[in-house]
């Protein structure tokens, strides 16, 4: 927990700030009393898919403490948040760089390609992936990001992915 009193009391007594923007990093630094900043304040949750699973009731409350909430990647969830009492709630997909996340001069060397996680949380795609290739399915998985990630992409005539949870 992040106590935003103490953090108020290391800025200069005449700063007022315009704005709290918190960022969700799962439950890493939750900052408290948010009155002490005596500003508005925002919430961007990310993964909503997992935290919802883990403790609904936790995490909506939660998001009830913020001004304005911003969901980035499961837009169905919206509704919940507002159910649970959250005043302004949006969808703001999740974005990229372009220079990054591009199309790179590349050999097709990978029929079908995987990019991402294989860990216990994704049971289904595991699953899937398994099935791939046990039908035979000449598939690359691996777990790179940015440049790298990209790199595989475009080296690969097919790319697979399964969401955990429509995020």
């Amino acid at each position: 927990m992040v106590d935003l009193r103490e953090f108020r009391a290391q800025l200069p007594a005449h700063f007022k700030p315009d704005l709290f923007i918190w960022i969700d990093q799962h439950d890493w630094n939750l900052p408290i009393y948010f009155d002490a900043l005596d500003c508005p304040s925002v919430a961007i949750f990310g993964d909503t898919h997992l935290h919802l699973r883990q403790d609904p009731n936790v995490w909506l409350s939660y998001a009830r403490e913020f001004d304005v909430v911003f969901l980035t990647f499961t837009k169905n969830h919206l509704e919940l948040f507002r159910q649970a009492g959250c005043r302004t709630v949006f969808w703001s997909p999740p974005a990229c760089d372009p220079q990054v996340h591009c199309k790179m001069p590349a050999e097709k060397v990978y029929p079908v390609s995987f990019v991402g996680s294989t860990s216990s949380l994704h049971t289904e795609r595991v699953g899937l992936l398994k099935c791939l290739l046990d039908k035979g399915v000449d598939l690359h998985v691996d777990s790179k990001i940015l440049h790298e990630m990209s790199l595989i992409y475009s080296r690969s005539k097919v790319v697979f992915n399964k969401s955990l949870a429509d995020d």
